[in-house]
């Protein structure tokens, strides 16, 4: 789940999305967003994708990313783009704040933030 830095991400409530929540054009605005925002970590490999579980054809890829606000996993390029699921509304209204295009994030926000 996408998390604000100031939310205490460490409270991780569980993976809740649904495939195919978000439109054709939105999902493709997200993606857009998803992908150019800053990555964080980056990791070599993949994990199973939890839409499909016990699926070894299905994975998502490892990582964090951010817009300086909020961070989230590098697999939800994945859920956006190949289930088109929605991240939480907060996420989504943010992104639209941004008119669908993520910010430049500062080195030192970068540096500080946590995660």
């Amino acid at each position: 789940m996408p998390y604000r830095f100031d939310d205490g991400c460490d409270d991780e409530e569980g993976f809740e999305a649904a495939p195919d929540t978000l439109s054709e054009g939105d999902a493709r605005l997200l993606l857009g967003y998803l992908r150019s925002a800053e990555c964080i970590v980056a990791a070599p490999g993949v994990i199973e994708d939890p839409f499909v579980p016990g699926n070894p054809n299905a994975r998502v890829r490892i990582g964090w990313m951010t817009d300086g606000e909020w961070v989230w996993e590098l697999a939800w390029e994945d859920y956006v783009d190949y289930r088109r699921a929605a991240p939480p509304m907060d996420f989504i209204n943010h992104v639209k704040r941004h008119n669908w295009v993520a910010p430049d994030v500062p080195e030192q926000r970068l540096l500080v933030g946590r995660i």
